[in-house]
C-alpha cells in the first residue's frame, strides 16, 4: 500500500453522524506491561499473547513481544492480586437522536440499507440515554465491508464509534491477505486476527490521549462482513467477536426460504468459551440477588434453584479487585469483545472467529444485526420479516426494528429495550460456488 495512490470510499454512520475515512497508518507500538498496568490502574501482570490463547500455535503476538511475551502467566497468581480500578468522572448522557442512523447504497451485485435505533430505559451503568451501537458500510480496494458494533459499559458508545474509525483502516491493510485466502477460512483468520487485535490495542492506548475515554469497564462487540470476489466467484467472509450475528437466506425447493447462520455467538455459556475463561481463572455464572451477600452462582446451580437470573456472565473471583469491585465484578455477558481491559487476563479477548461462504445463485439476501434483534427474534422470524418487505431494504430494516421492539415490550414491558441495529443486503447477481461454510477459531 505504501507509495501508491489509493482511492477509497467509506461511509461511516455512528449515531447518525457521517465521518470520513483515514488512510492506513503505521502499526501502534505495543505498550510495555508497566505502562499498561499504570494505565489500567492495577499492578503489572506478566505479558501474554492473545494469539496464544486463541490459536495456540500462531506466531502473531499482541502485547509484550520479545520481552517474555510468549510466556504464559499464572492465572492463579493473577487472581490473588487485589487491584484498584481507575476512577473516572461520570459523563453527561447524550441526548436522544430524533431519527435512527441510516445507510443506503447500490452496488454492482446488489443493494443494501442499514439502520440503528436508540434503546430505552438504560441506566448509567450501561451508558445512559445514548445509542451505543454503530454501523459502517465501506468500499475497500477489492471488497465491500459491512460492520455492526454493539458497545457496552459507560463509554460503550464511544468505543463502538472509535472502532468504526479504526477497524476499516486495519482491515484494509490486510485485505490482500484475506483475498489471497479465498475460500480458506483458516487462511483468512490470521489477517483478521491482526486487524482486530490492532484495533483493540488502539482502543486501549487512546485512553492515555487527550480527550480519550476509559476502556477499563467499556468496550464493544463487533461483526464485519466482507463481500469479495468477482462475478461467479463471489463470497462472504465473516469475522465475529461477540454476540452480533449474520445470516444469509437462500431460495430452496418450491420457493421456500432457507436460512444459514454465518457466525457463531460467543457467549460465556458456550462450552468451549467457558472452558477457556475458567482455565484462565475467570468465573462463569449469574448473580443471585437473593443471596446475602449477593453472590455469583454457576449455570448448573441456577438450574437447581429454578430461577431466572438472566444471561450467563463473566466475573473475576471475589477479592480480585478492591472496593467497590471486590465481588460480582464485572459481569460481562459475552466472551469476546474489544476494549474491556479489566477482563483481558481471564480470556475475554478480541480474536474473531472467521467464516467463509461462497455465494450461491439462489442466495437472496443477508442480514447482519446486533443482539438487540437476536435476543428477541429467531433467524427464521428475521428472514420472514425481510421477505414481507418485498425487496425494499430500508423497509425491511424498519420492519425488523418494529417487530423486535414489539417483542422487547412483550418480554420486558414498555420501559426497556436494547439498542437495535441491522443491515439488510439484497443480492441481485450472485457468484456460483460450492456454498460450503467453514469456520476456524
Amino acid at each position: 500500500m505504501s507509495g501508491q495512490a489509493t482511492c477509497v470510499v467509506l461511509l461511516i454512520v455512528a449515531h447518525a453522524a457521517v465521518e470520513g475515512f483515514v488512510l492506513p497508518g503505521g502499526w501502534i507500538v505495543p505498550l510495555p506491561s508497566s505502562v499498561l498496568a499504570s494505565h489500567l490502574g492495577r499492578p503489572p501482570l506478566r505479558p501474554y499473547s492473545y494469539a496464544q490463547s486463541a490459536l495456540g500455535k500462531s506466531d502473531a503476538k499482541m502485547a509484550g513481544e520479545g520481552d517474555g511475551g510468549d510466556e504464559w502467566f499464572n492465572p492463579g497468581a493473577v487472581a490473588k492480586l487485589a487491584r484498584t480500578a481507575p476512577t473516572t468522572s461520570k459523563r453527561k448522557p447524550t441526548p436522544l437522536s430524533p431519527e435512527p442512523a441510516l445507510l443506503e447504497g447500490v452496488l454492482e451485485w446488489g443493494y443494501y440499507a442499514g439502520m440503528s435505533w436508540e434503546g430505552r430505559g438504560k441506566g448509567t451503568q450501561v451508558g445512559g440515554i445514548n445509542n451505543q451501537d454503530s454501523i459502517i458500510a465501506s468500499s475497500l480496494e477489492s471488497s465491500i465491508l459491512f460492520g455492526v458494533f454493539d458497545g457496552h459499559g459507560e463509554y460503550g458508545g464511544e468505543a463502538s464509534t472509535y472502532m468504526t474509525q479504526t477497524l476499516p483502516t486495519n482491515i484494509l491493510e490486510v485485505e490482500t491477505q484475506i483475498e489471497a485466502a479465498g475460500m480458506d477460512a483458516k487462511g483468512a483468520q490470521p489477517p483478521f486476527q491482526e486487524a482486530y487485535a490492532k484495533t483493540h490495542q488502539q482502543l486501549l492506548s487512546q485512553t492515555q490521549e487527550k480527550g480519550g475515554f476509559d476502556t477499563f469497564l467499556s468496550g464493544s462487540t463487533c461483526i464485519t462482513i466482507l463481500v469479495a470476489g468477482s462475478a461467479g466467484k463471489r463470497r462472504v467472509v465473516v469475522a465475529n467477536a461477540g454476540d452480533c450475528r449474520a445470516l444469509v437466506a437462500t431460495e430452496g425447493w418450491g420457493g421456500k426460504t432457507v436460512t444459514s447462520q454465518l457466525s457463531i455467538d460467543q457467549t460465556p455459556d458456550r462450552p468451549d468459551e467457558r472452558k477457556r475463561i475458567e482455565q484462565l481463572g475467570g468465573v462463569v455464572g449469574m448473580v443471585n440477588p437473593n443471596a446475602n451477600p449477593m453472590a455469583v452462582v454457576s449455570p448448573e446451580e441456577t438450574v437447581k434453584l429454578g430461577v431466572d437470573l438472566g444471561p450467563v456472565r463473566v466475573f473475576w473471583p471475589d477479592g480480585s479487585f478492591e472496593a467497590p469491585y471486590e465481588s460480582c465484578f464485572p459481569g460481562l455477558a459475552m466472551s469476546r469483545s474489544l476494549g474491556d481491559s479489566c477482563l483481558d487476563d481471564i480470556g475475554v479477548f478480541p480474536i474473531p472467529e472467521v467464516t467463509v461462504r461462497a455465494l450461491k445463485p439462489k442466495d437472496r439476501f443477508m442480514v447482519v444485526a446486533s443482539d438487540g434483534v437476536w435476543q428477541v427474534m429467531s433467524n427464521e422470524q428475521v428472514a420472514q420479516t425481510v421477505i414481507a418487505a418485498k425487496g425494499d431494504a430500508t423497509a425491511a430494516c424498519r420492519a425488523i426494528y418494529e417487530r423486535a421492539e414489539q417483542r422487547w415490550q412483550e418480554n420486558e414491558g414498555p420501559d426497556y429495550r436494547d439498542d437495535i441495529s441491522c443491515f439488510v443486503v439484497y443480492f441481485t447477481e450472485s457468484g456460483a460456488g460450492s456454498g460450503t461454510t467453514t469456520v476456524y477459531a
